[in-house]
């Protein structure tokens, strides 16, 4: 199970612009292994820098390759996670356009109103020699924390339950009807998470 806890990983505070160094014990030798989680606008991302984070997003397979760059751009901030210098894993905050926004409400059943929900957590993903330890829920936990006060959706493929387990720790919640993909034969459920002032204020009454 992936957990923030699980690999003895040390948060704080990100800043976009700047980095954050956390170590975690490697899972088949157990070396420590030094760890950086970069936050960055697209706009303060090297033209290398997009072309690695695209490189590993459409590794996935699970992303429509035409327009990817454009919506990369989009996105309100990139995660890079680099393990002794090396890119093993990404995740972004994505500023998700109307017409996708609508499609996936009216696959899912569930409205999804810009102002309520403005964000998309999305484009997760690890190396495969690089999982097991934890940095699809460090990836993610990154995104998520400049816009706390904002609502977020996800979505993922329902037989993705790692990233289940990730998306309900990170209190997002499973709402909505299955759909199928666009892209292939599998099927995505939508995951919402309140802003949190929502959320305060639902437990102040």
């Amino acid at each position: 199970m992936l957990t923030p806890d699980s690999k003895g990983y040390r948060f704080q505070p990100y800043t976009i612009g700047k980095s954050l160094d956390f170590c975690a014990c490697g899972s088949t030798k157990g070396e420590s292994l030094m760890n950086q989680i970069d936050l960055k606008s697209p706009c303060e991302c090297s033209d290398y820098e997009i072309d690695d984070f695209m490189r590993l997003v459409t590794e996935g397979c699970e992303v429509a390759v035409g327009g990817l760059r454009k919506r990369v751009m989009a996105a309100k901030h990139l995660v890079f996670l680099r393990t002794d210098g090396q890119l093993v894993g990404v995740a972004a905050m994505k500023n998700p356009h109307d017409g996708y926004r609508l499609r996936v409400a009216n696959a899912s059943g569930v409205p999804l109103v810009k102002q309520e929900f403005p964000y998309e957590l999305g484009w997760v993903f690890v190396v495969p020699a690089a999982r097991g330890n934890g940095y699809a829920h460090a990836l993610a936990k990154a995104a998520v924390t400049h816009v706390n006060k904002n609502g977020i959706i996800a979505t993922s493929r329902t037989d993705n339950l790692a990233m289940h387990r990730i998306l309900i720790h990170l209190e997002f919640t499973p709402s909505g009807s299955t759909y199928c993909s666009t892209l292939d034969n599998y099927k995505l459920q939508l995951f919402l998470r309140e802003s949190r002032v929502h959320f305060l204020s639902v437990n102040r009454i």
